[in-house]
């Protein structure tokens, strides 16, 4: 199959750093999204593991305090571990993703988080509600996302356990693993000197009101 778009391209600002993103890692699909991810989702390239978003825009970076971060590790231990499959592909206006099964308990974190968090909506938009999904790629070009979504079929079905779940923190020019939590643990692992990701020149800047280049058009999940 020929690549028929061009890979992700990284776009710097000198903004104010102003994201964080929490999600639940999934190590077990890498096998099967790495390639994929790595060229057709702009969330890769800058450090973004395979993963299922459960609160994305989080608090600005400067406002994660020691006690949000006890506070977020509190939460996440009332939730034990949970196995989920990775058994359906999914497309939605220029993306490919993957649907867990069941999402009910990735539903349920990000109500609670919401709870916790009253002035953060997913998305930053409490209009919408967008399904827990894994992005693989993301194209306009039709025919090359029928050709991924085929490949992903004949990969699938994925078995993964939901047990830590990462806090990034934009930073310039990537970003950085801020701290890990485990589901039914309140143990934290501090990374505030963990910086990940790629950092790509001579990209375009990015949208208004994109940071990092991160941030979905309307009715495009990430």
């Amino acid at each position: 199959m020929q690549n028929a778009v061009q890979p992700n391209a990284v776009p710097t600002s000198s903004r104010p750093l102003r994201d964080s993103s929490l999600f639940i890692t999934v190590p077990e699909a890498e096998p099967v999204v790495r390639r994929w991810r790595a060229e057709y989702d702009r969330t890769a390239p800058v450090g973004f593991p395979a993963h299922i978003t459960l609160l994305y825009p989080f608090l600005p970076p400067n406002l994660i305090t020691d006690r949000v971060t006890r506070d977020l590790a509190e939460l996440f231990a009332g939730m034990p571990p949970f196995e989920f499959k990775l058994s359906g592909v999914c497309g939605f206006r220029g993306l490919v993703w993957l649907a867990p099964e069941p999402a009910e308990p990735f539903v349920r974190l990000t109500r609670e988080l919401c709870a916790a968090y009253p002035q953060l909506r997913p998305y930053g938009d409490g209009t919408r509600t967008v399904p827990p999904h894994l992005t693989v790629a993301r194209s306009q070009d039709i025919g090359f996302l029928r050709d991924v979504t085929q490949e992903l079929t004949n990969a699938l079905p994925v078995t993964a356990s939901a047990r830590e779940i990462w806090l990034l923190a934009e930073s310039q020019p990537t970003w950085r693993v801020h701290s890990r939590y485990q589901l039914g643990q309140r143990h934290v692992s501090a990374s505030e000197t963990r910086t990940i990701g790629r950092h790509i020149t001579g990209a375009p800047a990015p949208q208004e009101g994109s940071p990092s280049g991160l941030h979905p058009q309307a009715g495009t999940p990430p």
